[in-house]
């Protein structure tokens, strides 16, 4: 085998090859070149994989929307107000049985509104695995994410219209949710 280099020909051996290898690394302007290269091919890879999780992610926020009413449940306070979905974020209003009430723990864990959106602290974001957005019902109905707060109704008592708020854990039956 041979390697062209501008102006000669090298017969390959171990030791050419290592020194074609040398040369080429050397060239600061060939370096340049290669790193570009490859850069631009790490990144249209990147983009790639970008735009698939997107559409999956996408696919399936559409598909959990779609999720007939039975399949999704309310969130209900002790004083008979429900966990609402309100634009981005979270309130409690009286259980009435409109769409935003309705809520899916899907099998990831993500507690999904009617929009497809999931919960992330007490905002609804675009769905994903980080532990803000991975939720339980533990033993006291409190709704705990893997972050470690529990969301909580504001006011005490709550009101209609109160804000729902990520809070640290307790006893309180503003975390309460049956």
């Amino acid at each position: 085998m041979r390697i062209a280099w501008p102006g000669k020909t090298v017969r390959t051996t171990a030791t050419a090859a290592c020194l074609g290898v040398a040369a080429l690394m050397a060239t600061p302007s060939a370096m340049a070149q290669f790193n570009t290269d490859a850069l631009k091919s790490m990144q249209k890879e990147g983009h790639k994989i970008l735009e698939e999780a997107q559409a999956q992610s996408e696919a399936e926020a559409q598909k959990q929307a779609q999720m007939p009413a039975q399949a999704r449940r309310p969130f209900r306070l002790r004083s008979n107000l429900c966990l609402d979905a309100v634009g981005d974020g979270l309130a409690v209003s009286a259980c009435d049985g409109r769409p935003s009430q309705g809520w899916l723990l899907d099998a990831q864990r993500r507690l999904v509104a009617h929009t497809g959106q999931c919960v992330m602290g007490a905002t609804l974001r675009q769905c994903g695995t980080s532990n803000g957005q991975l939720w339980r019902q533990d033993a006291q109905k409190r709704l705990v994410n893997d972050a470690g707060v529990c969301l909580q109704a504001q006011g005490n008592p709550p009101r209609a219209g109160a804000r729902v708020v990520a809070a640290g854990c307790s006893g309180a039956f503003t975390q309460v949710w049956n």
